[in-house]
């Protein structure tokens, strides 16, 4: 408890200074990215897009392989870990209300056009804390631990130097999506934690708070997201649609933010759908039982489920849509955490002597058989 104070703590201190000296934090990380832009070439380019599309799905990746071979609350706590970054990150950006660094400064190259607010990183708070709880439980599964901890540095500065390469993050957003990020993981790993996650698999009465939780939480990202009354430069609005050739207008930012805040409801699903599966049992983990999963994860949250929100048209006026996209990612997260083990656990050999429940497993401990 004391480690999650002491984060707590940290980050407090960090977003006032983000709150009253984003102006200069801005202007010397515009200066960082201008000079990491310089030697800026079509390779180098397309290496930092891939980075960014990686790192933006490889953690949640894993925890869903873990949960799909039946490692379920191992994998919760990953997915926990990303989707609850995704969901914060969307409040908090509506909060601060800062810009991006190629919404501000012309000069700054845009390789994405993203259009929710800057800070804080809603990368850095997603990747950070799905790959925080993983590195986590990787590292307490014994054995060269510093190893693991200079991995786990690597992938956080290499993540965190993406985004400036790409112009969508100054440092300090960075940083602060980062420590958001742990205190998040922090939470999420704290031993009272873990034992809630393993009594919403079991326990009728955690899994209705669970669900009360997530409804309340649902409520409040609506009410921040739709109806604050963020400051806007029309600046932003210009250097946009240079960079990018699309109209840009403060609407655009306040439902894509919205929109990210809505994981809540997949997040809701996701844990009906894991209280109902909590009788399977653990799947071999083969290589073919885990490549299967893996596309299984991304043909279902990646493809599917975009397909599905592809037909829905949000607006900050018009409710309905917000009610519907909802009602898509509740039933998407209950398919997901209730069906799709079972078509793995069907399709493959189960293998009972796995302990599925073990929130210490070490992914690298999986035993993949050919």
């Amino acid at each position: 408890m004391r480690t999650i104070f002491a984060i707590s703590a940290i980050t407090l201190c960090l977003s006032i200074i983000e709150l009253i000296s984003h102006e200069e934090l801005e202007s010397t990380g515009a200066y960082l990215i201008e000079r990491i832009q310089s030697s800026r070439s079509e390779e180098s380019d397309d290496f930092f897009l891939m980075i960014g599309a990686v790192t933006s799905i490889c953690f949640f990746l894993v925890s869903g392989i873990c949960y799909l071979v039946g490692y379920k609350d191992f994998g919760l706590l990953g997915i926990f870990g990303s989707q609850l970054g995704a969901a914060f990150s969307g409040i908090l950006k509506v909060a601060f209300a800062h810009p991006r660094p190629f919404w501000k400064y012309f000069n700054i190259d845009a390789l994405l056009c993203s259009k929710d607010f800057g800070a804080p990183s809603g990368h850095a708070m997603s990747a950070g804390a799905s790959l925080f709880v993983l590195g986590y439980l990787w590292m307490k599964s014994g054995g060269w631990r510093y190893l693991k901890l200079v991995i786990i540095a690597i992938i956080v500065i290499i993540t965190g130097y993406d985004r400036m390469y790409l112009g969508v993050h100054f440092y300090f957003q960075i940083i602060l999506g980062y420590s958001f990020a742990l205190l998040i993981a922090a939470i999420i790993v704290y031993p009272q934690t873990t034992k809630l996650v393993q009594r919403i698999g079991n326990e009728k009465l955690a899994f209705i708070k669970s669900q009360v939780l997530w409804l309340v939480l649902l409520v409040l990202s609506t009410i921040i997201c739709l109806f604050r009354n963020s400051e806007w430069d029309p600046m932003w609005s210009q250097n946009y649609e240079k960079s990018c050739g699309k109209q840009f207008v403060i609407e655009d930012v306040l439902v894509k933010n919205a929109a990210d805040s809505y994981v809540f409801s997949l997040l809701a699903g996701l844990t009906a759908g894991h209280y109902l599966q909590r009788n399977n049992s653990a799947t071999e983990p083969t290589v073919l039982v885990v490549v299967f999963a893996a596309f299984l994860h991304l043909g279902f949250i990646n493809i599917f489920l975009k397909y599905l929100e592809g037909f829905i048209t949000l607006s900050s006026t018009d409710l309905s849509g917000w009610v519907f996209l909802a009602i898509i990612r509740y039933s998407c997260g209950l398919i997901y955490a209730y069906f799709l083990p079972l078509v793995v656990s069907k399709l493959f050999r189960k293998n009972k002597s796995l302990a599925r429940e073990n929130p210490s497993f070490s992914v690298l401990t999986f035993k993949i058989k050919i």
